[in-house]
């Protein structure tokens, strides 16, 4: 009488233990559920069961409740979404995790590495303009030179309206008090050829240049 009561006892608790199991998995799915986790393998998903859970893992690959509840999961949702490599940190180490999960972090690893080389090429980028500053001086003494040679490309031009106003001079009469260049066998509304705003330049110069002003300096003056 005893022995039958005792095995009834014993198997009382094993199905309360096994019920309650049940509940504790069936929440567990259903937060995979509702957060839309999938795994690649059975092994993944006992290992994650049993990090939720507390349940042995030998517990859920024997017991056939408990693996059916896991392979009905994991025919769901086969098409779902994977466990993701950061999730999978919660779950698995380097020394336990499965190839696929250890692949994937290599991969982030490779990924994270290339990063950091460009991040270092741009550095280097940098600092190799900084390095070429005094470079830039020389461009300056280049555009010096430019500016240089842009002044005796006028001088040249200047000296040329010189000599062609001092040849025809009967014609063409530069008026220093307007800075004006006057054509004086023109009709009065025609003789302006080129005004003050033109000729500013080519005036001041002649005032610098004694020598080419004093063709036009009037003798009366």
């Amino acid at each position: 009488m005893t022995s039958k009561r005792g095995a009834k006892n014993l198997l009382s608790f094993n199905e309360g233990r096994q019920g309650k199991n049940v509940e504790l998995i069936s929440s567990a799915i259903l937060e995979c559920r509702e957060r839309k986790i999938s795994f690649d393998s059975i092994t993944m998903f006992e290992g994650y069961i049993h990090k939720v859970t507390g349940i042995y893992r030998s517990n859920l690959r024997r017991n056939p409740t408990y693996a059916k509840m896991l392979q009905d999961y994991l025919d769901e949702c086969s098409t779902g979404i994977s466990l993701t490599l950061s999730e999978a940190r919660s779950f698995y180490t380097d020394n336990n995790a499965p190839p696929a999960i250890l692949k994937g972090w290599l991969l982030e690893l490779r990924l994270e590495n290339s990063n950091l080389k460009e991040r270092l090429k741009k550095e280097q980028v940098i600092r190799e303009k900084k390095k070429l500053k005094p470079v830039d001086a020389l461009d300056f003494k280049k555009d010096d030179a430019a500016e240089s040679d842009y002044y005796n490309h006028f001088v040249d031009t200047a000296i040329a309206l010189a000599a062609v106003l001092t040849r025809h001079q009967d014609i063409l009469k530069l008026d220093l008090k307007t800075r004006s260049i006057i054509d004086e066998s023109a009709r009065p509304s025609d003789r302006l050829v080129v005004g003050p705003t033109r000729l500013k330049n080519f005036t001041s110069w002649l005032e610098k240049n004694q020598d080419f002003l004093i063709k036009f300096i009037s003798p009366d003056v």
